[in-house]
Parts: structure tokens; C-alpha cells; sequence
């Protein structure tokens, strides 16, 4: 008889798993270190972010969303779930422009938020909605 609760994801979202960046399908030796959209903090965050949509519309306000604003959440949203990156032998630092950017959530956000770099975003929002990408072997 199997029990279903070997398969109870909750410890597994708790891990950090690391992500190389692709660019035109080759890896490009940087490496980003994330927690899954189903990590304690990352869950939380994404109920406040309904609950407070959901106040905004019971207190009548339109719902009104730019494109902009999408950008800017899910900037928000993924530089909270980055937790390191690192570039071959620079280790919690990576190079953007020529310039060895360290590691911070704000540094993220700017990464994120930044024209150009949309494929960034998305390749790290496809990896932690992943659970399978977070299991130890």
C-alpha cells in the first residue's frame, strides 16, 4: 500500500535549487539560486499580494492593471524568490555592462525590471513553478 504522504511537497518547496541561464539554448555560465513559488515565503507573499487585490476591489475600486504593473509584480514577486547568483569564479556577484553586480534582492529587482532582460524573468518563473526542479536526488 503507498502512502500519500511520501509525495507531501511542503518540505520539498522549503529547498533552494540553482538555475543556469540559457541564452539562444546554450548556457551562458550564470547561475541564479531560487526558492520555489511553493516555499513558505514565496506562498505568503503571494497571499498578500490576492488579499490585497481582493480589499481593493471590495472597496469598489476599478480593477485597472497596465502592463507596466504586471512587469513590476512579477519583477517583484521573482527578485523575492532569487536568493544568490553567481558567474564562474565571481561567487555572489555577476557582471551586467561590464560592471560586477553583488547579489541583493534590490540588485534583482533592477535585473528584472530592467529592458531587455524580459527572457531572464521568464525562464526563472518557468524553473520555480517547477516543484520537481527543488527534489534533492
Amino acid at each position: 500500500m503507498i502512502d500519500l504522504g511520501k509525495f507531501n511537497t511542503a518540505k520539498i518547496a522549503e529547498n533552494t535549487a540553482e538555475i543556469e541561464l540559457k541564452f539562444n539554448g546554450e548556457g551562458t555560465g550564470i547561475y541564479f539560486t531560487v526558492k520555489s513559488d511553493y516555499e513558505t515565503g514565496a506562498m505568503a507573499e503571494a497571499r498578500k499580494r490576492v488579499n490585497k487585490k481582493i480589499a481593493e476591489n471590495a472597496k469598489g475600486k476599478p480593477a485597472v492593471i497596465t502592463a507596466e504593473q504586471l512587469n513590476k509584480e512579477r519583477a517583484e514577486r521573482l527578485s523575492g524568490q532569487i536568493v544568490g547568483w553567481r558567474c564562474g569564479e565571481l561567487k555572489d556577484e555577476i557582471l551586467i555592462d561590464g560592471q560586477k553586480v553583488k547579489y541583493s534582492k534590490s540588485a534583482a529587482f533592477d535585473l528584472l525590471s530592467r529592458e531587455g532582460f524580459f527572457w531572464i524573468a521568464s525562464q526563472i518563473d518557468e524553473f520555480v513553478g517547477d516543484i520537481a526542479n527543488f527534489m534533492k536526488a
